[in-house]
């Protein structure tokens, strides 16, 4: 690097060209000298050589390069680095695999079955051999299977031996009250009555209509719900059919001072080819009950409207209505709309059911609109077929 006599000369290029302080420091020290740089490793080390006496003839100036040290390092943390992710991907996928295999495709299995549970088929069956809690949930789920399909064959079995009941009750029940019935004509026109045996004789009449409504209804149910009912379809006028209903509760109308408004499209209207006893019994019901359930002097207002291919009627009551924890339970078997506890009204929450079968019977539609305390509207949507004429124009 440089030759020591010349250390002596301030000033001279020689001596110039050391441009470190640190490394003349060093030279001068009687002791070996470790010089760092930035990052704190040792970059050199000045070690100097002496003589026997004292004297120091030369230092020795070492460099230490580490970029082998970190080219090596860098490779080792390289290997390390990628023999990891290695690892953690074939753990991941052999992980995947064996949850799959061993929880997810049984998991998978006892869904489909449950889901197939949910939709009445009961013919499925898991099949696992995974010898762990989800083979024991798979056996259980299999013993539910077996004993849903023995409930519901024994419901069925019972249904069909309450539908047999109902259907032989109601026939037998013909008889009696047919006998009963005509005992009543002889007596209301027997004129040798006093009053009070005529006022009884009402009564029984009144009680023996109501049996006979009663009958009539559980026969029409078993019918309807088993589809045995053959629907005799001939071309019906529905204006004509509202309008008699109308005029047969007219009387019970007239004890709440119910007033009724008809609203009829102008001109001619479609005849539907419907089963007009059916159909005549759904707009009883639906009278009936705007009546039973309307307010004192209140309002039933009837619309029909004719669509491109359906008739649209519409039967509106200013009564109570009804609440919204009742309404999905209206079209129900043996529900009736109001609470018994607070309204004594008669009937055994058949009427609105055997509407609705009576109506999709005839591939139609019914459902309500009703706020508590603010009336109830009824809509009973007819498709008009190409079976289906033009009516006479009609003035109500």
């Amino acid at each position: 690097m440089f030759d020591t006599i010349n250390l002596d000369r301030q000033g001279e290029e020689m001596v110039n060209k050391i441009e470190d302080p640190k490394i003349l420091q060093a030279v001068f020290a009687n002791r070996s000298t470790q010089l760092t740089g930035k990052n704190g490793d040792i970059n050199e080390i000045i070690v100097p050589y002496s003589d026997d006496f004292g004297a120091r003839p030369f230092s020795i100036r070492y460099f230490i390069s580490y970029e082998a040290v970190y080219k090596t390092i860098d490779k080792i943390i390289l290997t390390i680095g990628f023999l990891t992710l290695l690892v953690i991907v074939i753990t991941l996928i052999t992980m995947t695999l064996l949850v799959h295999f061993s929880i997810l495709n049984p998991l998978s299995q006892i869904v489909v079955v449950a889901r197939e549970i949910t939709h009445g088929n009961l013919s499925q069956k898991i099949k696992l051999t995974t010898r762990d809690e989800l083979e024991d949930l798979a056996s259980s789920l299999n013993q539910m299977i077996e004993r849903l399909k023995k409930d519901i064959e024994d419901l069925k079995e019972l249904d069909k031996l309450k539908d047999e009941f109902v259907y032989l009750v109601s026939h037998n029940l013909r008889t009696p009250v047919t006998i009963i019935k005509g005992y009543l004509d002889s007596l209301q026109k027997n004129k040798s009555l006093d009053k009070e045996a005529v006022k009884s004789v009402e009564v029984i009449s009144e009680s023996t209509k109501q049996l006979e409504e009663m009958t009539e209804s559980l026969i029409n149910l078993v019918s309807l719900e088993k589809e045995t009912e053959v629907l005799v379809k001939e071309p019906t006028d529905i204006k004509q059919i509202l309008e008699q209903s109308v005029k047969r509760f007219s009387e019970k109308a007239k004890e709440k001072e119910i007033n009724f408004v008809f609203e009829f499209p102008e001109g001619n209207l479609s005849k539907l080819k419907v089963d007009k006893q059916r159909i005549t019994q759904v707009v009883d019901s639906l009278i009936d009950n705007a009546i039973k359930f309307n307010k004192e002097k209140g309002r039933v207002a009837i619309v029909v409207e004719e669509k491109k291919n359906y008739l649209l009627i519409s039967i509106i009551d200013t009564g109570i209505g009804i609440s919204d924890e009742q309404k999905p339970k209206v079209f129900q078997k043996l529900h009736r709309a109001t609470s018994m506890l607070t309204y004594n009204y008669e009937g055994i929450g058949l009427s609105l059911y055997l509407t609705k079968l009576i109506i999709e019977a005839h591939q139609g539609q019914i459902w309500f609109e009703s706020n508590l305390g603010e009336g109830s509207t009824f809509f009973v949507k007819l498709p008009i077929t190409e079976g289906n004429t033009k009516g006479q124009p009609h003035h109500p």
